[in-house]
């Protein structure tokens, strides 16, 4: 987030967050930058407080080339009382840009399931 603007971009592209039309147009990145900055800071900020499991079901997503092991990933099973469940999908941090239609499929089960 604190990298100029130029190597923002050249970072964001390396993740995979970023198409190459994107990256060409101009006055699509001067909009989506600092949004983009601003996620990344409070991602930089953020430090986790665990104050017990919540009483919710929970579903983890990640993608097979994320620089996670599974032992990462299983934490979750301690922010929920319920079993966690984890739908590995193929990609990288920014796997969600290819899977978006999966993953809202998921969650439209799970709220069709849901017991409100």
């Amino acid at each position: 987030h604190l990298l100029p603007s130029k190597e923002f971009r050249k970072k964001l592209k390396e993740l995979g967050g970023l198409p190459d039309l994107d990256i060409h147009n101009e006055e699509l990145m001067m909009f989506f930058e600092p949004i983009l900055k601003a996620d990344f800071h409070l991602a930089w900020l953020y430090k986790h407080k665990r104050d017990g499991p919540d009483k919710i079901p929970m579903t983890c997503f990640y993608g097979t080339d994320e620089k996670l092991t599974e032992e990462d990933i299983l934490l979750w099973k301690e922010e929920t009382i319920y079993q966690l469940e984890t739908i590995e999908l193929s990609g990288n941090l920014f796997f969600i840009l290819n899977h978006w239609n999966t993953i809202a499929q998921v969650i439209k089960e799970k709220i069709n399931k849901a017991d409100l």
